[in-house]
Order: structure tokens, then sequence, then C-alpha cells
């Protein structure tokens, strides 16, 4: 089943994060109605279709 990943190199390194809490305070909820009602009027917006991956990975995996 890992064949694949024979040649990974796989790691890991815990730090602390140099944004602070910009992910908490960068868009207010205000902000993002607001970004989400522009973004929708834009000639050519689709929304992006999202799929269900779990079987297909879980046949993939067990084939």
């Amino acid at each position: 089943m890992f064949e694949s990943f024979t040649a990974a190199n796989l790691s890991h390194t815990s730090f602390q994060p140099a944004a602070g809490d910009a992910h908490l305070t960068t868009l207010s909820r205000a902000d993002f109605e607001n970004a989400i009602q522009e973004i929708t009027k834009w000639d050519g917006y689709a929304e992006t279709p999202l799929h269900e991956l779990k079987a297909r990975l879980c046949r993939k995996l067990f084939a």
C-alpha cells in the first residue's frame, strides 16, 4: 500500500507563527461578507465545485 512513499522524506518542525494572530484579525466577518458580495459579481465568476473524494481514495488505497 505504501510503495509509492518509499522515497518520501517526512518531517515536522514546530515553531511559533510569525504572523501572530493575523489569521484571526485579517478580515472581520463583515469584511468577509463584503468580499463574498464583491467576488460573486465578477464577470465569469463561478463557484468551484466540491467533490467527494473519500470513496475514490478508498478504492485507490485498497485496490
